[in-house]
């Protein structure tokens, strides 16, 4: 399937004794830059994010920039299977789908320290690494253990995420309050592209669909506008005759 591929940690035991310990996969991570998102920061939102699935439900966790960071744990989830962790940037992520029904240890810790795009140029980053971590027990003199993750590395697109290992793995696609919106918005661009076979004149037809369902309000408004203006020099005679008595 597009942008996936297996990864497999295998643990195993050379020694004499029974050997017990911990393995860990580092997603990564990295915040906004600095700025992003406000009005005078010159750099648009990003997006810089965790995001994890289980029993249904999607949990969040935003990768802030911090302008002196300390080395110091996020968040730390213990005991859990999730369907799928995700790092994300706005349009790309990278996820790990564990095939393994072993429980994990999520860790996102900021590392304490900030990066910069140049060697003349402020730090305007900060480095966060995001560990799934599960306990490897017992394992017997020349025994092994392993454990395996599906992993998707590619664009937040509904297509390439529905077709993907897992279910749910497009909820990692955020449109926020405006979702009971965006979403029906989408299927229905989505609709047009396929019988026009072109994204701008679909989003022409979009827009076209889109006045016909509001015309009535927009009528409304229009003949409203209509009936102030006809009463507008009669309201202004009232407002200059009684400019001294408001009330």
């Amino acid at each position: 399937r597009p942008y996936t591929s297996e990864f497999r940690l295998i643990v195993k035991n050379n020694g004499t004794t029974d050997w017990s310990g911990t393995v860990s996969l580092d997603l990564g991570g990295v915040s906004e830059i600095k700025g992003a998102g406000s009005i005078f920061g010159g750099h648009p939102m990003e997006y810089r994010e965790v995001v994890f699935h289980q029993d249904g439900e999607v949990k969040r966790e935003k990768l802030a920039f911090v302008e002196h960071p300390a080395k110091e744990t996020v968040l730390e989830k213990k005991g859990f299977f999730p369907d799928w962790v995700a790092a994300n940037s706005l349009y790309f992520a990278f996820v790990a789908m564990p095939k393994t029904k072993d429980a994990l240890d999520l860790t996102i810790l900021r590392t304490g320290f900030n990066s910069a795009a140049s060697r003349t140029t402020a730090p305007d980053r900060t480095l966060y690494e995001v560990w799934l971590t599960a306990s490897v027990g017992a394992i017997p003199p020349q025994g092994e253990k392993q454990l395996s993750f599906d992993l998707f590395t590619g664009p937040k697109s509904k297509s390439a995420l529905t077709a993907s290992l897992v279910p749910n793995l497009d909820k990692n696609i955020d449109y926020g309050f405006f979702s009971v919106v965006a979403w029906p918005l989408y299927y229905f661009l989505s609709w047009c592209h396929k019988i026009l076979g072109n994204w701008g004149i679909a989003i022409i037809a979009l827009t076209f669909v889109l006045k016909l369902l509001l015309f009535p309000l927009t009528e409304k408004a229009f003949v409203a506008g209509k009936k102030m203006q006809k009463i507008q020099p009669e309201l202004n005679d009232l407002k200059e005759k009684y400019k001294d008595d408001k009330q």
